[in-house]
């Protein structure tokens, strides 16, 4: 998982690139809700996600709240991801 983040950060995806392509925020999800994505996703990810949620929340409804993911967040005093984390759950 810590090398696909890798990947995923020298790819520097932002919204524009997305071009309308659903699926993105359902593979940010599953990084976060998993114990090693959650440490190495990098902010502008979470940033990226609090973005899609804004126009996709409609198909995040059932899958977005893990509580653990608020702990994790709290624990590491990750508090910029866990703002991001606390928009998307709100917009949810």
């Amino acid at each position: 998982m810590e090398e696909f983040v890798r990947l995923l950060d020298d790819l520097q995806v932002c919204v524009e690139d997305l071009g309308g392509v659903v699926g993105w925020e359902e593979l940010l999800l599953d990084i976060i809700k998993s114990s090693e994505g959650i440490q190495h996703l990098s902010l502008p990810y979470w940033e990226l996600l609090v973005e899609l949620t804004i126009y996709w929340s409609y198909w995040l409804r059932a899958s977005t709240y893990s509580p653990h993911v608020m702990i994790s967040l709290k624990d590491a005093e990750e508090w910029d991801k866990l703002r991001c984390w606390i928009s998307v759950v709100c917009i949810v």
